[in-house]
């Protein structure tokens, strides 16, 4: 299951009229969004000593893995910590929560149906 839409990994462009259309991005960038964490910021012996999950799952983890803003930083960090700080910040929580709702809405659907989904997800306040 793909976790970001196609449309987060769209740049922008204008024409000469200054109407904004979406065009696809480079073959390189693409092929740079599959690679494992791992493999933009290896750690060193010390992070590798830090608990945790993110660390602990580095390598299991791609950049498309990431919300939008953050596989933008991850493509130029130098550091697992600026990865983590674009993690935390609130548009990647923003996206990571919308998409979220967003699997479990479809899931739900698929078991139960649009309507009895709709109501369980705004019962829950998750709408």
């Amino acid at each position: 299951m793909r976790i970001y839409s196609a449309r987060s990994r769209l740049a922008s462009a204008h024409t000469c009229d200054g109407e904004e259309v979406e065009q696809g991005i480079d073959p390189l960038t693409e092929a740079r969004l599959s690679w494992a964490l791992g493999m933009v910021v290896p750690l060193d012996e010390d992070s590798l000593s830090i608990e945790g999950d993110l660390l602990g799952r580095w390598d299991d983890l791609s950049v498309r893995d990431l919300p939008p803003s953050a596989q933008a930083v991850a493509l130029s960090a130098t550091s697992w910590q600026e990865i983590a700080e674009a993690l935390i910040a609130p548009a990647s929580v923003r996206a990571a929560c919308e998409t979220f709702v967003a699997n479990l809405g479809e899931r739900l659907e698929a078991r139960w149906g649009t309507r009895t989904t709709k109501i369980t997800l705004a019962r829950r306040a998750s709408l």
